[in-house]
Formats: structure tokens, C-alpha cells, sequence
């Protein structure tokens, strides 16, 4: 087990199941106020902060992964292994996870409790884990892809107005990253400089809707992989693409990334 906390720390929690239970097929929102009461066992006033601010939050919660699902419902057995990933994007939110992960207390989700039965942030461990800086991706963003493929693992959907679109359009996906990345980073990017709608196109792309339930209500999404190139091979904007794409392995992409939407893992070529 490697435990270590940055800027940008990605943790995967082994869980083992206490008890039988059931959970709804997306219960990104109970895997939300579970990974809250985890941060709030150490650090209450950083629990309330995170609940009341109306601005993006610093944090990511995955649904559980490994589960069966069974209609709209996922069971789950007791001493059945599940895997829960939690993305910290500053170093208060990633310090408060892992000393969660340390503690190995245990964890309820719905009616579902488990006991920590193991972490890291290794990604030689787990290819879902891992450590990084703002510095540390800028510094190490010197190749520029010809194409980047994000694989949306989750359902994921971008808030326009009053309603929701299940499609990740270029200047929604990739101005929402940015968006992101100014949002936390304390090295800001000049977008003025880019033209993010009218220099890249959709290459290729195998997707499908789904639902997800968020708590109070629910959001069409989808998942899928989608892969994008910029027009004339512009080099700075292929940086900012992979720059951008490192950093969706933390952040997410979309709307409700703290309720397991949104989950994203790049590949390059």
C-alpha cells in the first residue's frame, strides 16, 4: 500500500463488504456524502465548507467499481471486493483523504458498509491511482498528440442553462477542463489565446446515453470514447490538449463530478 497526498492525488480505496446491501445503479450521490462524512471525521470544518460553497469543489467521488449491476439496482454480498476512487485537486482535500485512507476506517454508502481493506495512489499499483502537481503537468506537457481520446467511464453530461447535454462537444468538453484547471491551478491560462470551438473537430467516437440518478433528481449522460485533433495540427493548442487531458484524470469532465459523473481517462497517439 502507498499512501501519499499532493496538489493532485488520485486514491483508490480497496473496500470489502460488512453486509448485504443494495445500492441504486448510480449512486454517485451516496458515494458523495460517504466520501464528505470520511473528510469530516478529520477535518469537520473543511466537511462544511466543501457542502455549502455554490463553487466548483476540489474534489471528485467515483460510484463503486466491480459490482454487478442488476437492473437499477447494484447488490452487493458481504466479503464481496469492491474498488472507490476519490480525486483530490488541491492539497487540502488530498491530505484529508489520505489520512482517511490511513486511518482504515470504515465506510458506509447507502446501506452498504465496508471496511478499508486496502489504498494507494501508486499508479504502478493501480492504473486508476495516482500523484501529481499543477507545476508538475505543465513541466511535463512538452509532446503534443496528434489525437487524444478521452474513454468517459461514467455518464457524464455538460449544464447548459436550465438543462443538461449528453454530448461533449469540443468547446463544452475541453472549455469546461480549462475552466477547471483556472478554477485550482495557481498558474493560470490566458484562453483569449486559444479558439477552442473553431480549431478542433470530433474524429471518431462510439458512445450511448444513459441515466443517472443524482439524489434529488436524476441527468441524462452518456459513455463512450471520443477522440479529437486540431485543425492544421496548431501546436500550442495540441499542448493545451494534453495538458488539459492529464488533468481530466483528476478533474473529470462535465457537470456533478462529485457525484460520480464525469470519470475520464485519456489516451494518447
Amino acid at each position: 500500500m502507498t499512501v501519499n497526498a499532493s496538489e493532485l492525488t488520485a486514491l483508490v480505496l480497496s473496500l470489502k463488504s460488512l453486509n448485504t446491501a443494495s445500492l441504486p445503479a448510480t449512486h454517485g450521490a451516496m458515494a458523495y456524502a460517504a466520501a464528505l462524512d470520511m473528510i469530516g471525521r478529520f477535518d469537520p470544518a473543511l466537511t462544511v465548507r466543501l457542502h455549502d460553497t455554490n463553487a466548483r469543489k476540489p474534489l471528485t467521488v467515483s460510484p463503486l467499481f466491480g459490482p454487478v449491476r442488476r437492473g437499477r439496482e447494484v447488490p452487493l454480498t458481504a466479503g464481496q471486493a469492491v474498488r472507490w476512487r476519490l480525486c483530490g485537486l488541491n492539497a487540502e482535500i488530498s491530505a484529508a483523504l489520505v489520512q482517511a485512507a490511513i486511518a482504515g476506517s470504515g465506510v458506509r454508502i447507502g446501506d452498504a458498509v465496508f471496511e478499508i481493506d486496502g489504498a494507494t495512489t501508486a499508479v504502478e499499483e493501480d492504473a486508476d491511482a495516482g500523484n501529481d502537481t499543477f507545476s508538475g503537468l505543465l513541466q511535463a506537457t512538452t509532446e503534443a498528440p496528434v489525437e487524444i481520446t478521452l474513454s468517459f467511464i461514467t455518464p457524464t453530461c455538460f449544464r447548459q442553462r436550465n438543462f443538461e447535454l449528453p454530448f461533449p462537444l469540443p468547446r463544452l468538453l475541453w472549455g469546461s477542463l480549462l475552466d477547471a484547471w483556472n478554477a485550482f491551478s495557481p498558474e493560470l491560462i490566458d484562453e483569449t489565446r486559444y479558439s477552442i470551438e473553431d480549431a478542433l473537430y470530433i474524429t471518431n467516437y462510439i458512445a450511448e446515453t444513459c441515466r443517472a440518478d443524482l439524489g434529488n433528481r436524476s441527468a441524462v449522460g452518456f459513455v463512450g470514447k471520443f477522440s479529437y485533433r486540431v485543425v492544421n495540427n496548431y501546436l500550442p493548442l495540441r499542448l493545451l490538449l494534453n495538458l488539459l487531458a492529464r488533468f481530466a484524470f483528476y478533474a473529470g469532465a462535465g457537470w456533478q463530478t462529485t457525484c460520480g459523473l464525469g470519470q475520464v481517462r485519456p489516451y494518447f497517439r
